[in-house]
């Protein structure tokens, strides 16, 4: 048996943000794939599907894995549920379609990538089932420091989703006003497109101004899909 990874409060909190990061990154990138034009558009599905893999290994995965006995520090959906919780929720068509194939063709160069990937097929089926298993998973949070930070989180999430209202399919480099409230909220009167500085990162796609549910302007906030800001 593998040593245990310590896990402490401070860790699960900073996985949290984590977590929350690359289920963002999923959800915009499902977009811009269905969306996007060539030929940046296929980037959006390496970004998909390795968002895919690594949230299925957090949602379904149930022992973290293990180097020379050691278990590595691998953030698992369990480690913010009840002890023996019964997960409710499945990724069926990843597991029995592209699971082992997405090991090949992702992870792997090798001889054996024989199934041929049709994003306008699949990616609406997958997307729509990792959003019900990252639903059933937050309601099945009952440790109240850890639903409070992954609600606190929640604009990050939201934020993402403001791709569906942007410059996306024109353009894979612009930025975007989102307007969060308290719930958070996009406010698609506020929203406006535009390219990004050549000195950005590509991969930066909103820029946020935050305000607290009294109305009271924070400024601009610069920051990534991931809620993360610029420079950081």
């Amino acid at each position: 048996m593998a040593t245990p990874y310590p896990i402490t409060p401070q860790l699960l909190k900073r996985g949290i943000e984590h977590v929350c990061y690359e289920y963002a990154n999923l959800i915009s990138a499902a977009h811009c794939d269905l969306h996007g034009q060539a030929p940046w558009r296929t980037h959006c599905d390496d970004a998909f599907l390795l968002g895919y893999r690594k949230m299925r290994d957090f949602l379904m995965s149930d022992k973290r894995s293990s180097r020379n006995g050691v278990e590595l520090p691998d953030i698992l959906a369990s480690d913010y549920l009840p002890a023996g919780f019964a997960r409710t929720w499945t990724l069926p068509t990843w597991e029995t379609e592209w699971q082992d194939e997405m090991d090949k063709q992702l992870a792997h160069i090798t001889f054996q990538r024989q199934k041929k990937w049709e994003h306008w097929k699949w990616v609406p089926k997958l997307e729509a089932e990792m959003r019900t298993a990252w639903s059933a998973f937050l309601a099945a949070i009952t440790d109240p420091a850890h639903k409070t930070e992954f609600t606190a989180r929640s604009p990050i999430v939201r934020a993402s989703r403001i791709l569906r209202t942007s410059a996306c399919s024109r353009n894979p480099l612009h930025k975007v006003r989102v307007y969060l409230a308290s719930p958070p909220i996009i406010d698609p009167e506020h929203t406006a497109s535009m390219r990004l500085r050549p000195n950005h990162r590509p991969l930066v796609q909103c820029v946020a101004i935050v305000r607290r549910s009294r109305s009271r302007a924070l400024g601009s906030v610069p920051f990534c899909l991931d809620g993360r800001q610029l420079g950081s």
